[in-house]
């Protein structure tokens, strides 16, 4: 199971796609964590 497919999972509701655009000012490495629900 990856990341992506555990996050969905997890949210049912509200799956997070690895297209979404990155916040303004947002640091890659924090996005990344945020969107990952932790996973790095």
């Amino acid at each position: 199971m990856t990341p992506h497919e555990g996050l969905t999972k997890s949210l049912p509701g509200r799956p997070q796609p690895r297209t979404d655009p990155l916040p303004a000012g947002e640091p890659t490495e924090r996005v990344c964590i945020l969107a990952h629900g932790g996973f790095a």
